[in-house]
């Protein structure tokens, strides 16, 4: 059995323990090892989306870094590999005459918002970033809230990003 909660966590320690206990002809065999320290990843858009439903995935398709391959592409969602803090960054820009108004979530939560309303001429980004504490398994991306009915793309300027803080 494999217990994935992190135990005596510590924000003045480095690491989290995880505790492995394995049953042994009655005995309990308590193994402990630690997170992934070097958790970062940044993703980026190739091409201009076209338009994110309300409530839909954005999905950063092209990788600039992932340390741990923790980011999923296809599904547009970061899940955490080990406990600790962790830090996320999301930079959009609305296409011209487009608003979007996009959510950072953990675990179907807002944790954090970037908006962007951009004119006929002109396109205007937004960037938000939030520090959250992760269990491993938590999942984190981000999310088109929707804005009074208007219309979101999104730009190949956008970029998706966080890492373990500690």
């Amino acid at each position: 059995m494999l217990n994935q909660k992190c135990y005596n966590w510590n924000p003045g320690k480095i690491n989290c323990i995880h505790i492995r206990i394995l049953q042994v002809y009655n005995k309990k065999i308590l193994f402990a090892y630690a997170s992934p320290l070097n958790v970062a990843f940044t993703y980026r858009i190739s091409k201009d989306t076209g338009i994110i439903p309300d409530d839909g995935t954005v999905k950063f398709d092209s990788k600039v870094f992932d340390s741990t391959e923790s980011f999923n592409p296809k599904t547009g969602e970061f899940i955490a590999p080990g406990c600790g803090m962790y830090v996320f960054m999301l930079n959009i820009r609305s296409n011209q005459g487009k608003t979007c108004w996009v959510d950072i979530i953990k675990d179907g939560d807002s944790l954090a918002t970037a908006f962007a309303e951009s004119g006929p001429e002109s396109q205007l980004g937004d960037t938000t970033f939030v520090t959250i504490y992760l269990e491993k398994g938590n999942t984190v991306w981000a999310k088109n809230h929707g804005y009074q009915g208007t219309v979101c793309t999104i730009d190949f300027y956008s970029s998706f990003a966080g890492f373990r803080l500690f």
